[in-house]
């Protein structure tokens, strides 16, 4: 039988079919059809889904996580009182490249978003972030105008970059805790919240040929690097790979195992979590996997771990072990 794990934000509160549960609250199906609903504390907009468990159906805003065993986590996004905001223009800057006018406008319409637009075309980028005090430079090339647009996020600085000619083409958008230009370049620097505190760098250059920016050189330093004690082993490994630290994954492993091997395997992952619905996770860990907007699903790893080190890995499929060493041995 399945069971359902449902929770929400903490200035909010729950109800289950009509009565206040606490913030978070579990249920088996039961074959019937559920209301839940979530309220703010203070401002913001109830939130309401239908559930049917018979058929593993939900129908509402919410994000869903479909752990092993037949559980499933449904978690109300905290509302943001922004995205109700009337349209508002932030920023604004026009500029001229081979008689051709550009003007390129950041506004505020519930998400902060820029138009460039000239006589015959125009594009739209979304921040997907929020961005405070935005502002817009522009670049003269030989091969069209670069505007630039930089800003506060709540994770540190948003960079965004678009060459402008006859059209348009986006060649970077993303935020990090510091970004430093150089003549035609600049650098990223990020802090993941990790156990190792790993910061990546990466210097990204412009090539002209391609028209795009490519990085050139990635490394990674580390704030909280000590010794860990084996059962935390295999979240090391599993952090290194998904930041793409190969050189620190390989550490983790046996000498006959092969990281690259592993990442390869693994594919894209957003995260590594404790299997919270196993009733005995004994060396057993979650990497979270995207599966549209508002779903993800676990894939559960156990890990044989020896002397400090990976010595095997089995995949959790349906209560069957898939033993996966064959899988990673170096070449």
């Amino acid at each position: 039988m399945e069971k359902y794990i449902v929770n929400c934000a903490d200035n909010e509160y729950l109800l289950f079919d009509g009565k206040i549960c606490s913030k978070t609250f579990s249920f088996e199906g039961d074959g019937k059809e559920h209301l839940i609903s979530c309220f703010p504390l203070g401002k913001g907009v109830p939130k309401s889904i239908k559930l049917k468990t018979s058929s593993r159906e939900i129908y509402g805003d919410v994000a869903v996580t479909r752990w092993g065993s037949g559980v499933y986590e449904i978690s109300f996004a905290k509302d943001k009182e922004e995205r109700f905001k009337t349209f508002e223009a932030v920023a604004e800057v026009k500029a001229r490249h081979n008689g051709i006018s550009h003007t390129a406008t950041v506004f505020v319409d519930g998400t902060e978003k820029m138009m460039i637009s000239n006589p015959s075309s125009n594009v739209l980028y979304d921040f997907g972030r929020k961005v405070s005090k935005p502002k817009i430079d522009t670049t003269q090339l030989s091969l069209g105008l670069l505007f630039i647009v930089t800003g506060h996020t709540e994770e540190g600085q948003f960079l965004l970059i678009c060459l402008a000619d006859n059209n348009y083409k986006l060649l970077f958008m993303g935020e990090a805790d510091s970004i430093t230009f150089g003549k035609s370049s600049f650098t990223t620097k990020k802090k993941l919240h990790d156990m190792l505190g790993r910061v990546i760098i990466e210097e990204y250059s412009f090539f002209e040929t391609e028209r795009e920016f490519k990085i050139i050189s990635r490394k990674y330093e580390y704030e909280n690097e000590r010794d860990y004690i084996p059962v935390l082993v295999p979240y090391l490994l599993l952090e290194a790979v998904m930041s793409g630290d190969l050189d620190k994954a390989q550490t983790y492993l046996a000498s006959d195992l092969k990281a690259e091997a592993l990442k390869d395997y693994l594919g894209e992952f957003t995260c590594v979590e404790f299997p919270k619905a196993r009733e005995n996770p004994e060396n057993i860990v979650a990497v979270m996997v995207k599966d549209g907007e508002n779903e993800r699903y676990a894939r559960e790893f156990q890990f044989e771990v020896a002397g400090g080190l990976v010595q095997n890995i089995n995949e959790i499929k349906n209560g069957a072990k898939l033993r996966l060493k064959n899988l990673f041995l170096a070449v």
